[in-house]
């Protein structure tokens, strides 16, 4: 199954090595280079996963946020962070982000977090399109005609059916 990520960065360079780092065949990567256009894509193009600078996110941030949860795919939120504050880290999980990761992070880490964000959505998305949904059982209401033979059979059908 095709993983739609955008990735939104305020550096070409932090964009480049994320793409780097989840370029797979089953992934497919947009970046969003200017913050004006960011909720314009976000809204225009459905994504998996959301890849975010922090100073990336639009004014207010928990807004924004709450925002992107609001999208009909309802898109996964990773945020790359500059600072270190673990207060600020938990307000952006309680807000709904799956992961809040240091800018500073080592490439083998970020990549870790990315994959395991991935597959856990990835399953959840294969289970939700196997979920067994239960077959409606056809009724004799179901069957409609206007023809005067059709209706004398199903009649006898109904007359039938109980016994």
């Amino acid at each position: 199954m095709l993983t739609r990520i955008i990735v939104a960065t305020d550096t070409k360079k932090l964009q480049r090595r994320l793409h780097s780092l989840i370029s797979q065949h089953d992934v497919m990567v947009e970046t969003v280079s200017k913050k004006s256009h960011l909720l314009e894509r976000i809204s225009r193009e459905s994504s998996d996963l959301i890849i975010i600078s922090q100073s990336f996110i639009p004014e207010p941030v928990f807004d924004t946020i709450s925002l992107f949860q609001q999208l009909p795919d309802s898109p996964g939120v990773i945020i790359i962070s500059d600072r270190k504050d673990p207060e600020e880290q938990a307000q952006f999980i309680a807000a709904g982000c799956d992961a809040v990761v240091h800018a500073g992070l080592s490439d083998a880490r970020l990549q870790k977090v990315i994959t395991a964000i991935i597959a856990k959505r990835s399953a959840l998305q294969q289970k939700t399109l196997s979920a067994v949904r239960p077959l409606a059982q056809p009724r004799l209401t179901d069957f409609v005609s206007t023809s005067p033979a059709m209706q004398t059979f199903m009649n006898i059908v109904r007359r039938v059916v109980p016994s």
